[in-house]
């Protein structure tokens, strides 16, 4: 039976963190980055364009990149339309998808897309043997989404 080893690192980052902790290191070994912001909050799309910026500039120029629009359960709030969204993840070369976290709207898409490009780029770790889960220690696995 083959195995796929899944994300090994990920960061979580606020927004205001962007400045002083993101470089090239952060993304050593990413093969994915999600940037995801609230379509309700214009505050977040704007602070986006800033990370998306930074992994085309920092970022290894096959990662797979995605912006994620998410909250549509609030769609009656939006402030961020897809057309905006889609046009500036185009310009930086990132996909686009429009999720909800609390009614998980598109979020398993999100996810098997991502995973369908994985494959496609050859860049899942496949092992014939199980492996056990590395024992983790406090505080040391992230996930890039912002």
């Amino acid at each position: 039976m083959k195995q796929n080893k899944g994300l090994r690192k990920k960061w979580d980052f606020e927004s205001k963190q962007q400045d002083s902790m993101m470089s090239r290191s952060y993304y050593e070994g990413c093969n994915v980055v999600i940037v995801v912001f609230d379509i309700s909050d214009r505050t977040t799309y704007e602070s986006v364009k800033g990370w998306l910026k930074d992994v085309g500039y920092y970022a290894p120029k096959d990662i797979i990149k995605y912006l994620v629009g998410n909250k549509t359960d609030l769609a009656a709030n939006r402030i961020v339309s897809s057309q905006e969204a889609e046009d500036l993840a185009k310009r930086e070369g990132f996909e686009y998808i429009e999720t909800s976290a609390k009614s998980n709207n598109n979020v398993d898409e999100l996810f098997q897309q991502i995973g369908r490009l994985l494959v496609q780029n050859n860049l899942l770790i496949t092992t014939n043997t199980p492996q056990p889960f590395p024992k983790l220690k406090k505080k040391t696995q992230c996930c890039i989404i912002v």
